[in-house]
């Protein structure tokens, strides 16, 4: 399945709320780099167990697409953990935390090391959500996203 994200919100008629995509992986997986990228931003991460506990959040848009907030999560090796950072992580993405449930979640692995990151990736997948066609839906009309 592939995604096109339509040249403006305003032909489609999608609302002016940003998509929300969390970046989630393993610690040392690129995902403040790639934050960086799209927001411009130049965000520094200690990646040291313990040090990086805090989420942060930027604005990226494509040249008139739909706004987007990055949120940038700590890196962690499995959700069932009780760090800090499983605990961050998790809230989120059950939608508990501070800033509400992602619309999307990007997962950044390590494609050197894949037997470590597809822990993390397996457990995402079992804890995600059925995308029913009325989900795809409502995505296409609030997002101007269309699948083929």
């Amino acid at each position: 399945m592939s995604a096109t994200v339509a040249a403006s919100p305003a032909d489609t008629g999608a609302s002016s709320l940003p998509l929300r995509v969390a970046l989630v992986g393993n610690p040392n997986t690129g995902k403040t780099t790639l934050f960086n990228r799209l927001c411009g931003a130049n965000a520094k991460t200690a990646n040291f167990p313990g040090t990086t506990t805090a989420m942060r959040t930027g604005k990226s848009a494509a040249s008139g697409a739909q706004p987007i907030e990055i949120i940038d999560l700590p890196g962690l090796y499995g959700l069932t953990s009780t760090s800090p950072e499983a605990r961050i992580v998790g809230d989120l993405l059950q939608g508990t935390g501070s800033l509400g449930a992602p619309d999307a979640v990007v997962v950044l692995v390590d494609a050197t090391n894949l037997a470590r990151n597809l822990v993390l990736v397996g457990e995402l997948l079992s804890r995600a959500e059925p995308r029913s066609e009325e989900h795809t839906s409502e995505l296409q009309s609030r997002f101007g996203i269309s699948y083929a």
